[in-house]
C-alpha cells in the first residue's frame, strides 16, 4: 500500500513542477528571451502598411462575380407506392410439410431438449465441415 502512494506521489509531482519557469541567478546576464517579452519586433508597420497599399496585378481570387452554368434538382420518379404497387405482400411463406407440421414439430421437439431435430440442424458441425471443404474444393477444381 505504501508503495503505491509513493509511486502516485512521484507519478503527480512531476507534471507539477514541470510547469513553473526556475528565475535567472541575480549575478547572470538578463536575457530578454528567457525572462519576458522583449521590446524589439522584427516587423514594422511602415512595411506592412505598403504591403497592403500594392494592388496586386491579377485578383488572388479568379472569377468571383461568375455565375454557375449547371444546376441541382431532385427528381423522384416513382414514389414506394407505385414501386410496390403490383405486388401482394398478404401472403406468408408457406413452411415445408404446411403450417400445422411445423407446429407440431416445434411442440414435440423443443430445442433445448432435442436441439438435432430441430428444422435447421441438418447437420453436425463435422459434417457442416466436410460440406463447405467438398463444395469450396468443386467449385475452385470445376473450373
Amino acid at each position: 500500500m505504501f508503495l503505491i502512494l509513493v509511486v502516485a506521489a512521484i507519478a503527480v509531482a512531476g507534471p507539477l513542477c514541470a510547469g513553473h519557469a526556475q528565475p535567472s541567478p541575480s549575478g547572470a546576464i538578463e536575457s530578454s528571451a528567457e525572462d519576458g517579452p522583449g521590446t524589439r519586433l522584427p516587423l514594422s508597420l511602415e512595411r506592412i502598411r505598403a504591403a497592403l497599399a500594392l494592388i496586386p496585378e491579377r485578383p488572388l481570387v479568379r472569377s468571383v462575380d461568375k455565375r454557375p452554368d449547371f444546376s441541382t434538382g431532385v427528381e423522384e420518379r416513382l414514389t414506394l407506392e407505385k414501386l410496390f404497387e403490383g405486388t401482394d405482400y398478404s401472403k406468408e411463406p408457406v413452411p415445408p410439410g404446411g403450417l400445422y407440421a411445423f407446429e407440431q414439430q416445434r411442440l414435440l421437439n423443443p430445442p433445448n431438449r432435442r436441439p438435432m431435430a430441430q428444422p435447421w440442424a441438418a447437420f453436425t458441425s463435422g459434417e457442416l465441415a466436410q460440406a463447405a471443404a467438398t463444395s469450396t474444393l468443386n467449385a475452385l477444381l470445376a473450373r
